[in-house]
């Protein structure tokens, strides 16, 4: 990767059911896995919230990944971000380079005094506030490069007079920090969300290469085009050379999840990729395939995939995928005993032994 962004280890503290790990041995393809509720998917929202936090959305975000609703209550909209919903213990999330140079975000929710000046902006729109409406609680979210240079970001919830929930922006990052691009695909398979990625790759004229990765699942694939619908949106649709295009959605699951990996990675250019079940909806046949293909897509645009999964075909083809590229393969085993989490990094040559001995590392 480009810029010193290349992870070698990273550091949690206080976020969601973690209380302390210390993650050491990361490469450019690493896979996480472990039982389930080890806090693999709290790693990966972790590391959106370490380099999503130039903006209070990412939060939003971050708990609408898991369907929990918006609250007016500070403590109960924020707390299950911290651990225990001990919100009097501040959230760290902090990063290492491959120069060692340090980035580190930390996430409190604090009492303040209520002040500020209208008009104010709710959910990014202009609008008039009464103080009544104010909890006296803010989430402080301080961030810093690896540079060294720093911002903050303060948010509070509000409602309007219908009683819809909305979120207080106070302050707004203007330093020019550098935060590189993070991606987060959870499951399911929506793109919706990424069609301006798609308008990235044709910009880069990667059109035909995005194509011949996608005949990899379907070989009647000849093209694809962004179509204006009805409704004023964009409709992602698929030529397989019949009389009409074909929209996305109505393909398989494991074709629209590949698709969806695709067009996240070429949208984060020198960034990260992180995806929660990696391997969700892939028939084993083309798994080794798949994921040499998306390693080699996020190797070109210089991008660092965190992944997990739980399936010991998805380990077993990923080795098989990079034996061409040596030490950019790691698999992080999650483990959790009682309230302690702790993590095994695996490398490369690791993992291939185990394979062939037949040692369980899930």
């Amino acid at each position: 990767m480009n810029d010193g962004h290349f992870l070698k280890s990273l550091r949690i503290q206080n976020f969601r059911g973690i209380a302390s790990l210390e993650v050491t041995g990361l490469t450019e393809f690493n896979i996480f896995v472990g039982k389930n509720n080890c806090g693999k998917t709290s790693l990966l929202e972790a590391i959106w919230l370490g380099f999503g936090s130039k903006k209070s959305d990412s939060i939003k975000q971050i708990n609408a990944g898991r369907k929990l609703p918006e609250y007016t209550d500070p403590d109960e909209n924020w707390g299950s971000l911290f651990r225990d919903f001990d919100t009097e213990a501040a959230v760290e999330v902090e990063f290492t380079n491959q120069f060692s140079q340090v980035s580190k975000t930390t996430l409190q929710l604090r009492d303040t005094a209520i002040a500020y000046t209208d008009p104010v902006h709710v959910n990014g729109e202009s609008a008039s506030v009464s103080l009544s409406q104010i909890r006296p609680r803010e989430l402080y979210l301080k961030f810093q490069d690896f540079s060294g240079e720093e911002a903050e970001n303060i948010a509070r919830m509000v409602t309007d007079s219908t009683g819809k929930v909305g979120r207080l922006d106070l302050t707004e990052v203007t330093t020019p920090i550098r935060i590189p691009e993070v991606s987060y695909l959870g499951t399911g398979f929506s793109v919706s969300h990424l069609y301006s990625k798609i308008g990235k790759m044709i910009e880069r004229r990667e059109r035909d290469q995005l194509n011949e990765m996608l005949k990899l699942m379907d070989p009647m694939i000849r093209g694809f085009e962004l179509i204006p619908d009805a409704g004023g949106g964009i409709t992602l649709k698929l030529d397989t050379g019949r009389s009409a295009l074909i929209p996305f959605n109505l393909f398989g699951s494991g074709f629209c999840r590949y698709l969806q990996i695709l067009i996240g990675i070429a949208g984060t250019e020198n960034g990260y990729v992180l995806i929660d079940e990696i391997d969700e909806g892939i028939h084993y046949s083309v798994m080794q395939e798949v994921l040499g293909q998306i390693a080699g897509f996020a190797k070109l645009n210089h991008v660092q995939v965190f992944a997990t999964t739980h399936s010991y075909h998805c380990l077993t083809a990923a080795s098989d995928a990079m034996k061409n590229e040596p030490g950019s393969f790691a698999v992080v085993r999650m483990e959790r005993e009682g309230e302690r989490h702790r993590a095994v990094a695996y490398t490369q040559d690791e993992i291939e032994a185990a394979i062939r001995l037949n040692w369980e590392v899930r």
